[in-house]
């Protein structure tokens, strides 16, 4: 292999090693830094955004991994996915699983805050270790750490569909409110579908978001085609108070 950078002294930043090579590859920005207390946010939300520029003639990585760091510098690591898009290459008389330059996004490790955190700032670190091509180091680590602030949930006020009854194969649209604004974090809403009628939206959301600083949010349904009597949806709106509910007839 063909190795074009020279190894710099190890650097420790928020209890991680990076090893610095003469020119900086990686860089991890957080686009999400508030959260919500009791929230079991899906490993699928983005919570940050890295990019790779790895120099030379390969321009990209044989060695890309993330993960996140709880209470650095001693708190647990766990592995997080990302978005980075492997692809089998020849490289100079080999095959190579590498990732290409560009930006990744980074996703959320399943971890839930709980309420003694509520109105807290709590430290993390996404860790992204890699290896560029080209590059004689074993691999260098890239910590991105932040301070996450942690809010109470607030919650539900009401929760009001636009109409009472709707015909099979329709569809109605529902606005939930909160009792007050939502926080930087947003305020998420567990959605429960029961009732005869949930076989027949299927697809009705679990979940929706208030965004930060509204007081409400609205979203569509769309029902299947009821083929036999009318049939009552019940929709119970929660986040850490009582459930508000609505019901919604869905006709032949």
């Amino acid at each position: 292999m063909n190795y074009r950078t020279t190894v710099l002294p190890i650097l420790v930043v928020a209890g991680l090693f990076l090893n610095a090579t003469a020119q900086e590859v990686m860089k991890t920005v957080w686009t999400r830094t508030a959260f919500e207390v009791g929230v079991n946010y899906s490993t699928d939300e983005e919570i940050a955004k890295s990019t790779l520029s790895c120099a030379g003639n390969g321009r990209a990585a044989d060695w890309y991994e993330s993960n996140i760091q709880w209470s650095p510098p001693n708190g647990p690591v766990h592995p997080t996915k990302n978005a980075a898009l492997h692809k089998t290459v020849s490289y100079n008389g080999a095959n190579r699983d590498v990732v290409f330059n560009g930006a990744y996004s980074v996703f959320w490790d399943g971890h839930v805050f709980t309420q003694d955190l509520a109105n807290k700032t709590v430290p993390a670190v996404i860790g992204i270790r890699i290896h560029c091509l080209d590059y004689n180091n074993s691999f260098a680590d890239y910590p991105a750490p932040q301070q996450l602030k942690i809010c109470d949930r607030v919650p539900v006020f009401k929760v009001t569909p636009n109409v009472q009854s709707v015909q099979g194969g329709g569809s109605f649209y529902v606005k939930v409110e909160i009792i007050r604004p939502a926080p930087e974090s947003g305020t998420r809403i567990d959605l429960q579908w029961t009732g005869a009628g949930a076989s027949l939206a299927p697809n009705a959301p679990k979940w929706v978001e208030v965004p930060a600083g509204s007081k409400d949010t609205t979203f569509d349904v769309i029902t299947n085609a009821n083929t036999s009597s009318p049939k009552s949806l019940v929709l119970a709106a929660s986040t850490n108070g009582q459930p508000q509910q609505a019901s919604i007839t869905i006709t032949k």
